[in-house]
């Protein structure tokens, strides 16, 4: 991994290190604009920069706070393509895009600040995988008319709850037995349970929680966008 992208990570994730906890695999940070005439804007919070706490002369007191911080490889797919390796892929609603050209000020700040190579003295844009999408996109996806079929191993006591043309009854999973599962390949030994989910369903709480909120305070508008990057 390259120093730019090791100082990206480490930044991103210091506020988990310090409560604790161990950060693995693929995260993504979500971020929301407006458009007011000509000029994007930076909808949200502003949270200290944990670096900062650390190094009092760090330049950067403040950051731009995520809307959204869970690991949820399904959404990851439908927005950019990006952890799409299940046994049957989701089409995404775009190719990764990178950062928009117009980003807001506090957005613009946060990257640069980020993806500076302090060794090199140069930006380093390549080592970031960033894409944004408008409530308009968003808002126009089939999410609940697109589906895909899953394939995983379940416990033997619960596989009755799961048929190939449609989504499990979670409702009916019995109490004394922890929900859980493991994705498999179709012709996987180890498959006992395949179904089918919606999109929607995948996209889980970013989808009746954020984009829902944002719909019903904005509409469906192309002057507001998600700006996100994995990391």
């Amino acid at each position: 991994m390259c120093y730019t992208v090791r100082k990206y990570v480490f930044k991103l994730s210091l506020k988990w290190l310090m409560l604790g906890k161990k950060r693995m695999g693929t995260y993504i940070a979500i971020y929301v604009e407006q458009r007011i005439g000509d000029e994007w804007y930076f909808v949200g919070q502003m949270v200290e920069n944990e670096i900062h706490q650390y190094d009092p002369d760090d330049a950067l007191e403040y950051r731009p706070d995520s809307i959204y911080d869970m690991q949820n490889y399904a959404l990851f797919a439908i927005l950019a393509g990006v952890r799409n390796d299940r046994e049957e892929l989701f089409m995404p609603i775009a190719p990764l895009r990178g950062l928009p050209d117009d980003l807001s000020a506090e957005l613009q700040i946060w990257y640069n600040y980020v993806l500076f190579d302090e060794e090199t003295g140069e930006f380093h844009t390549e080592s970031l995988r960033a894409s944004w999408l408008t409530l308009e996109e968003l808002a126009r996806f089939d999410w609940h008319g697109k589906r895909r079929k899953v394939y995983a191993r379940v416990d033997k006591r619960v596989k009755h709850l799961f048929h190939p043309d449609s989504s499990p009854t979670w409702k009916d999973w019995p109490k004394d037995i922890p929900i859980s599962y493991h994705h498999t390949s179709k012709d996987s030994p180890y498959c006992n349970a395949i179904w089918t989910e919606t999109y929607a369903e995948a996209a889980g709480s970013f989808l009746t929680e954020i984009l829902d909120g944002l719909l019903n305070v904005y509409g469906h508008t192309s002057d507001v966008r998600l700006v996100f990057d994995f990391h």
